[in-house]
Protein backbone atom coordinates (compact mmCIF):
# COMPACT_ATOMS: atom_id res chain seq x y z
CA UNK A 1 0.00 0.00 0.00
CA UNK A 2 2.13 2.92 -1.22
CA UNK A 3 0.38 6.50 -2.91
CA UNK A 4 1.61 6.43 -6.32
CA UNK A 5 3.34 9.93 -7.24
CA UNK A 6 5.51 8.67 -9.93
CA UNK A 7 4.89 7.04 -13.55
CA UNK A 8 7.43 4.26 -13.25
CA UNK A 9 5.27 3.52 -9.77
CA UNK A 10 2.08 2.99 -11.59
CA UNK A 11 3.77 1.02 -14.25
CA UNK A 12 4.45 -1.59 -11.84
CA UNK A 13 1.36 -1.99 -10.54
CA UNK A 14 -1.28 -4.85 -11.39
CA UNK A 15 -2.13 -4.47 -14.92
CA UNK A 16 -5.07 -7.18 -14.32
CA UNK A 17 -6.49 -4.44 -11.49
CA UNK A 18 -6.06 -1.69 -13.63
CA UNK A 19 -7.97 -3.36 -16.61
CA UNK A 20 -10.87 -4.34 -14.31
CA UNK A 21 -10.90 -0.76 -13.18
CA UNK A 22 -11.11 0.72 -16.57
CA UNK A 23 -14.20 -1.23 -17.67
CA UNK A 24 -15.95 -0.16 -14.85
CA UNK A 25 -15.07 3.58 -15.42
CA UNK A 26 -16.31 2.92 -19.68
CA UNK A 27 -19.53 1.63 -17.96
CA UNK A 28 -20.09 4.80 -16.19
CA UNK A 29 -19.42 6.79 -19.61
CA UNK A 30 -15.77 7.68 -18.43
CA UNK A 31 -13.00 6.88 -20.96
CA UNK A 32 -9.97 5.48 -19.43
CA UNK A 33 -6.85 4.49 -20.87
CA UNK A 34 -5.29 1.56 -19.10
CA UNK A 35 -1.53 2.57 -20.23
CA UNK A 36 -1.22 4.98 -17.08
CA UNK A 37 -1.45 7.93 -19.36
CA UNK A 38 -4.46 9.91 -17.25
CA UNK A 39 -4.96 13.75 -17.01
CA UNK A 40 -7.35 16.78 -16.58
CA UNK A 41 -7.40 19.87 -19.28
CA UNK A 42 -8.67 23.27 -18.96
CA UNK A 43 -11.70 21.68 -20.74
CA UNK A 44 -13.26 19.97 -17.99
CA UNK A 45 -15.71 21.89 -16.03
CA UNK A 46 -16.04 21.65 -12.14
CA UNK A 47 -19.20 19.26 -12.01
CA UNK A 48 -17.56 17.26 -14.98
CA UNK A 49 -14.69 16.74 -12.57
CA UNK A 50 -17.06 16.01 -10.07
CA UNK A 51 -18.71 13.46 -12.45
CA UNK A 52 -14.93 11.54 -12.95
CA UNK A 53 -14.77 11.37 -9.32
CA UNK A 54 -17.49 10.11 -8.44
CA UNK A 55 -16.72 7.22 -11.20
CA UNK A 56 -13.85 6.48 -10.17
CA UNK A 57 -14.60 6.11 -6.94
CA UNK A 58 -17.61 3.57 -7.64
CA UNK A 59 -15.41 1.99 -10.14
CA UNK A 60 -12.50 1.79 -7.12
CA UNK A 61 -15.62 -0.03 -4.87
CA UNK A 62 -16.69 -2.22 -7.89
CA UNK A 63 -13.15 -3.73 -8.32
CA UNK A 64 -12.47 -4.34 -4.42
CA UNK A 65 -15.86 -6.10 -4.38
CA UNK A 66 -14.90 -8.30 -7.35
CA UNK A 67 -11.28 -8.73 -6.00
CA UNK A 68 -12.94 -9.65 -2.79
CA UNK A 69 -15.55 -12.05 -4.05
CA UNK A 70 -12.64 -13.52 -6.24
CA UNK A 71 -10.75 -14.25 -3.61
CA UNK A 72 -13.40 -16.38 -1.72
Amino acid sequence: KIEVTRYRQGAKLDKTMMNHFCREMHQRGMYVNPAWHHGLTAMHTDALVDEIVEAAADSARAVTKELAIAAV
